[in-house]
């Protein structure tokens, strides 16, 4: 079906593509429709039907511009549709690191780091998930060639550093042990361990401390007393999340870590 625009819808895209805006809101349709409901409910289901607006969550949608031909072919790259939802924004832990070939796990979740607080959104059959960051942890990525299209995509080093932070969205304590042993020859350890300092959790340091013992990660010399120079007395952590885990463990005085999570679970993805 060629795509064709009536005089009303044509000044709607017309005005979403002279400013660049690709996500449109059910409320905006309607604002451009002097506050006529129903008028904007019926020219959103026209857009729909002609290929120029796709829905991908409630009273959302993305524009299909005229570039995508006269049959509004949509953009297939899933990560282009997560890049349109919020800035800024980049794509890290599980996404970042099977995209820098640090995990052999492809997941359906997609997670992006971003500066606002939003709920998941379910696009195209992939659950996107925005994980809200303060300013202090939101640095260390860069616009990336993934798979044809430009996005915000975390170096190696902060996918790792992420994943420590948060281990839930990376797939647990072992893909990010995995990620660590992958990354051990390719990763610039000093610019991981700056990262790691640098957002200012005494947990992760002490996490990847241990982690970097037990996988045997040397990483170039003086990064070890760096990373120790953070650690205060008494600043005990848990490996692994205590709600998933528990709490009891082996404790190592090095990093003051209490290692609640089994060995085997640790080296499952290396």
């Amino acid at each position: 079906m060629l795509r064709s625009l009536s005089k009303q819808e044509a000044s709607l895209i017309l005005e979403l593509e002279w400013r660049g805006q690709r996500i449109v809101s059910r409320a905006e349709v309607i604002q451009a429709m002097n506050g006529n409901t129903r008028a904007a409910d019926d020219l959103i289901r026209s857009l729909r039907r002609k290929n120029w607006l796709e829905r991908i969550g409630a009273g959302t949608y993305m524009l299909i511009p005229a570039e995508r031909g006269p049959e509004g072919i949509p953009d297939m790259n899933t990560l282009v549709l997560g890049s349109l939802v919020t800035s800024p924004y980049y794509y890290s832990y599980a996404t970042a690191a099977a995209f820098h070939n640090l995990s052999a796990q492809m997941r359906s979740e997609i997670y992006v780091a971003c500066r606002r607080k939003l709920r998941p959104r379910l696009i195209r059959a992939f659950m996107f998930r925005f994980v809200y960051l303060k300013q202090e942890k939101f640095f260390g990525y860069a616009e990336t060639n993934a798979f044809g299209a430009e996005v915000m995509m975390a170096e190696p080093e902060k996918a790792i550093v992420d994943s420590i932070d948060k281990p839930g969205y990376a797939g647990g304590i072992g893909e990010v042990a995995g990620a660590i042993a992958r990354g051990s020859s390719r990763c610039d350890w000093d610019k991981l361990a700056a990262y790691a300092l640098k957002m200012n959790s005494v947990a992760l340091v002490q996490r990847l401390g241990y982690l970097m013992d037990f996988l045997e990660v040397k990483g170039p010399s003086g990064t070890r007393e760096r990373l120790k120079g953070r650690i205060k007395k008494h600043s005990r952590s848990y490996l692994g999340s205590t709600r998933i885990w528990g709490q009891k463990g082996i404790f190592d005085s090095e990093w003051q870590v209490v290692v609640n999570v089994p060995r085997e679970e640790i080296v499952a993805e290396i």
